[in-house]
């Protein structure tokens, strides 16, 4: 039997070598396949970063173009693919200084997302969990420690975790002793992933730590498998994922080629992240001061019944002026703008996370009509709430 040979001027066959146990390859995958949808002369082949050798050494089919993906450091998948004459782009960020055109995730941006978010909730203890042998880890550890110290705030290194043997007793002995120095208050831990974060939250049992309480959890890349199957829930950073496929895949099936790695400047595209999701691990406002720790619980548990200032200082039995007064101290906000934040975060997590109706979710966080709330919500978040429902769901860019 011959063999028919396929024609490379109707046919582009793209292999996407990644990690699919990640759901941040995945994502990406998603996002190339939206680009490549397009065009039907291309073709997706998705190969598991063990396989990259036998896409660099495979003629049948012969691969055109290379979307690489996170992998493991070890394998050193982006320098092996800069001595080839494929086409790749890398979407890992693993290696620096980089030696492919990349379209990767602002991991600066991503550490003071995470600031920004742990900080609104007056935490005075920062702690980061990450990954030494990985560049976008340093980079989210960089961006962290900067906006934090711009406020006049430390960072400490809990540890850096080995991929290869994590150690709960261990993780679990340290983090020990770094609650134990925090004076009752609870310390905050941005996790460089989701994966990261639910390590930690296991080493949080095996300590018999409180979460959050006593420990409040951040990931990033929003993965149901690590966030939404750990007790408590998981809060992570959501990434652009899909944007990053669609924008990579664009730029591999561009007529021009881009940069070659013997350049001296990499041609790189930093994709931001999209918004932090808040679940249980970080439902907490972490003052010294009691009142304002039972007014921001208060707040939280009457969303849906319209908590105003009058209902607030009733329940709590305080004078509107001693409860403005200690809110502006501490948080920096007044207690109505407290109320407003809650609101609107909770309102983010609906939208981003069912069908819902717009005016239905008005009501169950507190607004007295969606007209309101689509007000409130386009002051805080720059669009519509259902503009906002739409980005998260299909985060891929419609242009290159």
């Amino acid at each position: 039997m011959v063999r028919k040979m396929r024609s490379i001027s109707s046919e582009i066959r793209v292999a996407v070598v990644a990690n699919f146990a990640l759901a941040y390859n995945r994502k990406i995958l998603l996002g190339a396949a939206t680009a490549a949808a397009a065009l039907p002369q291309v073709r997706l082949y998705h190969c598991d970063h063990f396989q990259a050798q036998a896409v660099i050494n495979s003629r049948h089919p012969e691969f055109d173009r290379v979307l690489l993906g996170a992998s493991e450091p070890r394998l050193q998948l982006p320098a092996l693919f800069a001595r080839q004459s494929i086409r790749t782009v890398d979407t890992s960020g693993e290696m620096y200084p980089p030696l492919l055109p990349r379209v990767i995730s602002d991991d600066l941006a991503v550490g003071r997302r995470a600031a920004e978010y742990l900080l609104e909730r007056g935490f005075s203890r920062y702690l980061f969990f990450g990954y030494k042998d990985f560049h976008w880890s340093n980079l989210r550890l960089a961006g962290y420690r900067s906006a934090l110290a711009g406020r006049g705030h430390l960072t400490k290194v809990l540890l850096t975790a080995d991929v290869a043997a994590w150690d709960v007793s261990a993780i679990a002995e340290k983090l020990f002793d770094s609650i134990a120095g925090s004076s009752g208050t609870p310390v905050a831990v941005f996790c460089a992933n989701d994966s990261c974060a639910a390590m930690l939250v296991e080493a949080c049992v095996h300590a018999g730590l409180r979460i959050p309480e006593q420990a409040a959890i951040l990931g990033v890349d929003d993965d149901e498998m690590y966030t939404q199957l750990r007790h408590p829930n998981i809060s992570s950073i959501q990434l652009q994922c899909r944007r990053i496929g669609y924008e990579a895949m664009q730029w591999l099936l561009a007529d021009a080629p881009p940069a070659p790695p013997s350049t001296a400047a990499v041609r790189t595209l930093l994709i931001p992240p999209q918004t932090v999701v808040s679940r249980q691990s970080t439902d907490i406002v972490a003052v010294d001061d009691p009142l304002l720790r039972l007014a921001a619980a208060y707040i939280r548990d009457h969303l849906h019944e319209g908590v105003n200032i009058k209902l607030l200082t009733s329940a709590l039995g305080v004078s509107r002026t001693t409860l403005e007064t200690r809110f502006k101290r501490i948080l920096g906000r007044l207690p109505g703008e407290e109320v407003r934040r809650q609101r609107l975060a909770r309102a983010c997590e609906m939208l981003s996370s069912g069908n819902m109706a717009v005016g239905d979710i008005a009501r169950r966080v507190g607004f007295s009509s969606a007209q309101l709330f689509s007000e409130s919500f386009r002051r805080y978040k720059k669009m519509t709430p259902l503009a906002y429902r739409e980005s998260m769901r299909l985060d891929v860019a419609t242009s290159p």
